[in-house]
């Protein structure tokens, strides 16, 4: 197993731990944001970073930018994903795992929608 993804298991398990042990996430809220994050943490590696506290915020909103226009996700998925990470994030601050939050700049997807949708 590479370095990279032995850190970034490292950092998600503790995480997921904190999810289920100290917030009581249901099995659903933990298996959705596990999934989110592998994919983040695999975004991540392939622009050479390799744990997240390595991440800057220009990273989260490229990130985010390619869920939309190259893999065709809705904000809704995307603003989701920001979300798992902005948690991760806060967690991993907490623990002193991460010196910085690179999510803190970054506005949700769901903001940027211009008007309401029809009821």
């Amino acid at each position: 197993m590479s370095e990279q993804v032995v850190s970034y298991n490292a950092e998600m398990e503790g995480f997921i731990e904190y999810l289920v042990m100290e917030r009581s996430s249901s099995a659903n809220t933990v298996a959705a944001y596990k999934q989110d994050l592998v994919d983040y943490s695999r975004w991540l590696s392939s622009q050479g970073k390799s744990s997240f506290a390595q991440a800057e915020t220009e990273d989260v909103r490229e990130y985010l930018d390619q869920l939309q226009k190259v893999h065709k996700r809705t904000r809704a998925t995307a603003a989701r994903r920001l979300s798992a990470i902005r948690r991760l994030y806060r967690y991993l601050l907490r623990e002193g795992q991460a010196q910085r939050d690179p999510t803190v700049k970054v506005e949700s997807p769901r903001s940027s929608a211009v008007g309401h949708r029809p009821c």
